[in-house]
Protein backbone atom coordinates (compact mmCIF):
# COMPACT_ATOMS: atom_id res chain seq x y z
CA UNK A 1 0.00 0.00 0.00
CA UNK A 2 1.43 3.38 -1.03
CA UNK A 3 0.38 6.86 0.02
CA UNK A 4 0.84 10.25 -1.55
CA UNK A 5 -0.33 13.68 -0.47
CA UNK A 6 -2.29 15.49 -3.17
CA UNK A 7 -4.02 18.88 -3.09
CA UNK A 8 -7.30 18.89 -4.97
CA UNK A 9 -8.09 22.50 -5.85
CA UNK A 10 -8.19 23.95 -2.33
CA UNK A 11 -8.72 20.70 -0.45
CA UNK A 12 -5.82 18.49 0.71
CA UNK A 13 -6.57 14.79 0.92
CA UNK A 14 -4.61 11.57 1.32
CA UNK A 15 -5.29 8.88 -1.27
CA UNK A 16 -4.17 5.28 -1.05
CA UNK A 17 -4.91 2.16 -3.01
CA UNK A 18 -3.80 -1.43 -3.44
CA UNK A 19 -4.89 -1.69 -7.09
CA UNK A 20 -2.68 -2.66 -10.00
CA UNK A 21 -2.38 1.02 -10.96
CA UNK A 22 -1.20 1.95 -7.46
CA UNK A 23 -3.57 4.91 -7.25
CA UNK A 24 -7.20 5.20 -8.29
CA UNK A 25 -8.72 8.60 -8.93
CA UNK A 26 -12.19 9.75 -9.92
CA UNK A 27 -12.83 11.47 -13.23
CA UNK A 28 -12.86 15.27 -13.66
CA UNK A 29 -10.25 15.74 -10.96
CA UNK A 30 -7.52 18.35 -10.54
CA UNK A 31 -4.42 17.42 -8.56
CA UNK A 32 -2.05 20.16 -7.40
CA UNK A 33 1.38 18.87 -6.42
CA UNK A 34 3.92 20.96 -4.51
CA UNK A 35 7.72 20.58 -4.73
CA UNK A 36 9.66 21.81 -1.72
CA UNK A 37 13.21 21.27 -2.93
CA UNK A 38 13.31 22.84 -6.39
CA UNK A 39 14.64 26.21 -7.50
CA UNK A 40 12.40 29.27 -7.39
CA UNK A 41 10.14 29.50 -10.40
CA UNK A 42 10.41 32.39 -12.82
CA UNK A 43 7.02 33.56 -11.58
CA UNK A 44 8.23 33.65 -7.97
CA UNK A 45 11.30 35.61 -9.00
CA UNK A 46 9.14 38.15 -10.82
CA UNK A 47 6.73 38.42 -7.89
CA UNK A 48 9.54 38.32 -5.30
CA UNK A 49 7.80 35.65 -3.26
CA UNK A 50 9.03 32.38 -1.73
CA UNK A 51 6.31 30.05 -2.95
CA UNK A 52 7.34 26.50 -3.78
CA UNK A 53 7.13 25.21 -7.32
CA UNK A 54 3.90 23.38 -8.19
CA UNK A 55 2.43 21.37 -11.02
CA UNK A 56 -1.23 20.77 -11.75
CA UNK A 57 -2.72 17.63 -13.28
CA UNK A 58 -6.21 17.33 -14.71
CA UNK A 59 -7.88 13.94 -15.17
CA UNK A 60 -10.60 14.25 -17.83
CA UNK A 61 -14.32 13.81 -17.48
CA UNK A 62 -14.14 10.45 -19.26
CA UNK A 63 -11.23 9.21 -17.12
CA UNK A 64 -11.15 5.70 -15.69
CA UNK A 65 -8.21 4.10 -13.89
CA UNK A 66 -8.24 1.00 -16.10
CA UNK A 67 -7.52 2.87 -19.35
CA UNK A 68 -4.44 4.67 -20.71
CA UNK A 69 -4.75 8.34 -21.71
CA UNK A 70 -2.64 10.65 -23.89
CA UNK A 71 -0.68 13.33 -22.04
CA UNK A 72 -0.75 17.03 -22.88
CA UNK A 73 1.79 19.27 -21.15
CA UNK A 74 1.07 22.99 -21.49
CA UNK A 75 3.64 25.70 -20.67
CA UNK A 76 2.53 29.32 -20.30
CA UNK A 77 4.30 32.33 -21.76
CA UNK A 78 5.61 35.33 -19.82
CA UNK A 79 6.68 34.38 -16.31
CA UNK A 80 5.01 30.98 -16.68
CA UNK A 81 2.58 31.35 -13.80
CA UNK A 82 2.49 29.23 -10.67
CA UNK A 83 2.16 25.83 -12.34
CA UNK A 84 -1.57 25.74 -11.64
CA UNK A 85 -2.80 27.08 -15.01
CA UNK A 86 -4.92 24.45 -16.71
CA UNK A 87 -7.47 26.70 -18.43
CA UNK A 88 -5.94 26.52 -21.91
CA UNK A 89 -5.20 22.76 -22.08
CA UNK A 90 -8.63 22.00 -20.66
CA UNK A 91 -10.15 24.38 -23.20
CA UNK A 92 -8.22 22.74 -26.03
CA UNK A 93 -9.33 19.23 -25.04
CA UNK A 94 -12.85 20.17 -23.92
CA UNK A 95 -12.11 18.43 -20.59
CA UNK A 96 -11.99 15.02 -22.24
CA UNK A 97 -9.66 12.34 -23.60
CA UNK A 98 -6.34 13.80 -22.37
CA UNK A 99 -4.50 14.02 -19.07
CA UNK A 100 -3.59 17.71 -18.97
CA UNK A 101 -0.60 19.07 -17.05
CA UNK A 102 0.86 22.52 -16.39
CA UNK A 103 4.43 23.19 -15.23
CA UNK A 104 5.91 26.56 -14.21
CA UNK A 105 8.96 28.05 -15.93
CA UNK A 106 12.46 28.34 -14.49
CA UNK A 107 15.35 30.77 -14.98
CA UNK A 108 18.63 30.75 -13.06
CA UNK A 109 18.82 34.50 -12.56
CA UNK A 110 16.33 37.28 -13.23
CA UNK A 111 17.69 40.79 -13.75
CA UNK A 112 16.17 43.67 -11.81
CA UNK A 113 13.68 45.94 -13.55
CA UNK A 114 15.07 49.16 -15.00
CA UNK A 115 13.78 52.40 -13.53
CA UNK A 116 11.70 52.98 -16.66
CA UNK A 117 10.57 49.31 -16.78
CA UNK A 118 11.95 49.06 -20.33
CA UNK A 119 13.33 45.57 -19.68
CA UNK A 120 10.34 44.21 -17.77
CA UNK A 121 9.51 41.49 -20.32
CA UNK A 122 12.86 41.06 -22.07
CA UNK A 123 14.57 39.99 -18.82
CA UNK A 124 12.23 36.99 -18.65
CA UNK A 125 13.23 35.68 -22.08
CA UNK A 126 14.41 32.07 -21.92
CA UNK A 127 17.21 30.76 -24.15
CA UNK A 128 19.66 27.87 -24.24
CA UNK A 129 21.71 29.24 -21.35
CA UNK A 130 18.87 28.08 -19.08
CA UNK A 131 19.03 24.47 -20.29
CA UNK A 132 20.50 22.92 -17.14
CA UNK A 133 18.37 24.98 -14.77
CA UNK A 134 15.16 24.00 -16.55
CA UNK A 135 16.00 20.33 -17.01
CA UNK A 136 17.07 19.83 -13.40
CA UNK A 137 13.60 20.93 -12.29
CA UNK A 138 11.56 19.28 -15.03
CA UNK A 139 13.24 15.90 -14.52
CA UNK A 140 12.00 15.93 -10.91
CA UNK A 141 8.51 17.00 -11.92
CA UNK A 142 8.19 14.53 -14.77
CA UNK A 143 9.32 11.58 -12.67
CA UNK A 144 6.78 12.55 -10.01
CA UNK A 145 4.06 12.94 -12.63
CA UNK A 146 4.66 9.50 -14.12
CA UNK A 147 4.66 7.96 -10.65
CA UNK A 148 1.42 9.63 -9.59
CA UNK A 149 -0.37 8.84 -12.86
CA UNK A 150 0.84 5.41 -14.02
CA UNK A 151 -1.74 5.05 -16.81
CA UNK A 152 -0.31 7.71 -19.11
CA UNK A 153 -0.23 6.46 -22.69
CA UNK A 154 3.50 6.89 -23.21
CA UNK A 155 3.21 6.52 -27.01
CA UNK A 156 0.90 9.52 -27.21
CA UNK A 157 2.52 12.36 -25.33
CA UNK A 158 2.51 16.03 -26.35
CA UNK A 159 4.60 18.92 -25.02
CA UNK A 160 4.66 22.61 -25.90
CA UNK A 161 3.41 26.03 -25.03
CA UNK A 162 3.05 29.68 -25.84
CA UNK A 163 5.94 32.17 -26.18
CA UNK A 164 8.33 31.43 -23.27
CA UNK A 165 6.64 28.03 -22.99
CA UNK A 166 7.57 27.33 -26.62
CA UNK A 167 11.10 28.60 -25.91
CA UNK A 168 11.38 26.16 -23.00
CA UNK A 169 10.30 23.30 -25.25
CA UNK A 170 12.99 24.26 -27.79
CA UNK A 171 15.67 24.57 -25.10
CA UNK A 172 15.03 21.04 -23.85
CA UNK A 173 15.03 19.59 -27.37
CA UNK A 174 18.41 21.24 -27.97
CA UNK A 175 20.05 19.44 -25.07
CA UNK A 176 22.92 17.13 -26.02
CA UNK A 177 21.14 13.95 -24.91
CA UNK A 178 17.62 15.26 -25.60
CA UNK A 179 16.35 13.65 -22.38
CA UNK A 180 12.91 15.19 -22.86
CA UNK A 181 12.20 12.66 -25.62
CA UNK A 182 12.08 9.92 -23.00
CA UNK A 183 8.85 11.55 -21.82
CA UNK A 184 7.33 13.15 -24.93
CA UNK A 185 6.90 12.12 -28.57
CA UNK A 186 5.21 15.17 -30.14
CA UNK A 187 5.95 18.89 -29.76
CA UNK A 188 4.14 22.14 -30.51
CA UNK A 189 5.32 25.75 -30.58
CA UNK A 190 2.95 28.72 -30.37
CA UNK A 191 4.49 32.13 -31.02
CA UNK A 192 7.94 30.99 -29.94
CA UNK A 193 10.68 28.40 -30.17
CA UNK A 194 13.13 30.27 -32.39
CA UNK A 195 16.10 28.81 -30.49
CA UNK A 196 15.21 25.29 -31.66
CA UNK A 197 18.30 24.34 -33.64
CA UNK A 198 18.60 20.57 -33.17
CA UNK A 199 15.67 19.81 -35.47
CA UNK A 200 17.05 16.44 -36.58
CA UNK A 201 16.10 14.96 -33.18
CA UNK A 202 12.47 15.04 -34.36
CA UNK A 203 13.05 13.23 -37.64
CA UNK A 204 9.81 11.47 -38.66
CA UNK A 205 8.12 12.85 -35.55
CA UNK A 206 5.40 15.49 -35.31
CA UNK A 207 5.72 19.23 -34.72
CA UNK A 208 3.20 22.06 -34.94
CA UNK A 209 4.01 25.77 -35.26
CA UNK A 210 1.18 28.26 -34.64
CA UNK A 211 1.97 31.87 -35.51
CA UNK A 212 0.07 35.13 -35.18
CA UNK A 213 -0.49 36.83 -38.53
CA UNK A 214 0.48 40.21 -37.09
CA UNK A 215 3.82 39.10 -35.62
CA UNK A 216 7.20 38.98 -37.33
CA UNK A 217 7.76 35.43 -38.61
CA UNK A 218 11.35 35.98 -39.67
CA UNK A 219 12.61 34.67 -36.32
CA UNK A 220 10.87 31.30 -36.66
CA UNK A 221 10.84 30.66 -40.43
CA UNK A 222 14.45 29.30 -40.46
CA UNK A 223 13.50 26.82 -37.72
CA UNK A 224 10.49 25.58 -39.67
CA UNK A 225 12.58 25.24 -42.83
CA UNK A 226 15.29 23.36 -40.93
CA UNK A 227 12.69 21.03 -39.42
CA UNK A 228 11.28 20.21 -42.84
CA UNK A 229 14.78 19.50 -44.17
CA UNK A 230 15.30 17.22 -41.16
CA UNK A 231 12.23 15.23 -42.26
CA UNK A 232 10.14 16.31 -39.29
CA UNK A 233 6.38 16.02 -39.88
CA UNK A 234 5.84 19.79 -39.64
CA UNK A 235 2.53 21.60 -39.73
CA UNK A 236 2.29 25.39 -39.69
CA UNK A 237 -0.81 27.44 -38.97
CA UNK A 238 -1.19 31.21 -39.22
CA UNK A 239 -3.73 32.72 -36.82
CA UNK A 240 -5.46 35.35 -38.95
CA UNK A 241 -5.72 38.81 -37.42
CA UNK A 242 -3.79 37.71 -34.32
CA UNK A 243 -0.63 39.17 -32.78
CA UNK A 244 1.36 37.64 -29.94
CA UNK A 245 -1.54 35.67 -28.51
CA UNK A 246 -3.55 32.46 -28.81
CA UNK A 247 -7.26 33.34 -28.76
CA UNK A 248 -9.66 30.56 -27.82
CA UNK A 249 -11.14 30.47 -31.33
CA UNK A 250 -7.86 28.90 -32.47
CA UNK A 251 -7.77 26.17 -29.83
CA UNK A 252 -9.41 23.81 -32.34
CA UNK A 253 -6.25 23.88 -34.47
CA UNK A 254 -4.17 22.45 -31.65
CA UNK A 255 -6.95 20.01 -30.72
CA UNK A 256 -7.23 18.67 -34.29
CA UNK A 257 -3.46 18.29 -34.49
CA UNK A 258 -3.41 16.34 -31.21
CA UNK A 259 -6.07 13.88 -32.36
CA UNK A 260 -4.53 13.57 -35.83
CA UNK A 261 -1.25 12.40 -34.32
CA UNK A 262 -2.57 9.92 -31.76
CA UNK A 263 -1.39 6.44 -32.68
Amino acid sequence: MKRIHIAIITISILLSSCTTNEYEYPADLTLNVEFKNTSKTLHSQVKADNNNAKMSIYLPENYTSDKKYPLLLWLNGGDGGTGLSLEIPKGVTSNNDFICVNFPLFKKHLDSVNADSSNYWNRMYLDNIESETIWNQYKIMLDRLYKIIPNIDTENTFMGGFSNGAHTTAILLNRENTEIKKYFKNFYFIEGGETFSKTDVLKEQNALFMLGEKTDHSYINPVILSAKKSEVNVETYIMKGVGHNIPSEHYSVLKNWLFKNIK
